[in-house]
């Protein structure tokens, strides 16, 4: 076949993967009904030849998954970068947030190339609903920014691996009448509250230029 038996989180979490990778725009994925992945198409623009592209996938899933796939199931297409959506990609600039004994509440608020934009969210004050408050005033920053609401928090999770901590959430992206699941990660450096928002950010940055054209 040349591809790898994959589970459907799994396609969605090697389709985030592999958008993260430089020159790479877009990815669709494909697996046949026994969820064996058989097609990998990419747009990306001319920054770097097809081949390297294609083995900068390969390595990407050989490092991600254990498994190799063959190139014969990568197509690319490419463009000038100048015909892509230009990427704004939203900066933590601030946070507020009020803790009492009942209720913690949060305004994140993110800077662009021109403006500041905030979001707002509160729930009851405990340390698992704190997390989801920030990732939420996050989601609603960025719809502040977009005038429009695609994404909504699926998930969010601290994990422990290789010695450190880190925040994983899960979110919705609802675009075209369908909806996609967005992956985020963030490691905990200076405080668990700043990597939520940067796993937020994580998740949904490299779709923003889609949502805006």
């Amino acid at each position: 076949m040349g591809g790898i038996l994959l589970q459907p989180d799994d396609l969605t979490e090697l389709q985030n993967l592999i958008e993260k990778l430089d020159s790479v725009y877009s990815v669709k994925l494909t697996a046949d009904p026994d969820g064996n992945l058989c097609e990998i198409h990419v747009l990306s623009d001319k920054s770097k030849s097809p081949k390297q592209i294609s083995r900068d996938i390969q390595s990407a899933v050989a490092a991600r998954t254990g498994q190799d796939i063959e190139h014969r199931i990568i197509s690319i297409a490419q463009v000038d970068s100048d015909t892509i959506p230009k990427q704004e990609r939203l900066k933590i600039s601030g946070l507020e947030t009020t803790n009492t004994e009942g209720s913690f509440s949060a305004t994140v608020i993110l800077a662009g190339k021109a403006d500041e934009y905030r979001g707002q969210a509160s729930e009851v004050n405990a340390m698992v609903a704190r997390r989801k408050v920030l990732a939420i005033a996050s989601i609603n920053a960025i719809h502040d920014y977009l005038k429009s609401c695609p994404f909504s928090l699926s998930d969010i999770q601290k994990f422990h691996i290789a010695g450190s901590d880190e925040i994983n959430v899960a979110i919705h992206y609802y675009c075209n009448g369908s909806a996609r699941l967005l992956t985020g990660t963030a490691l905990i450096v200076d405080d668990e509250y700043s990597a939520v928002i940067k796993a937020t950010l994580d998740a949904v940055n490299r779709v923003i230029p889609v949502t805006l054209s």
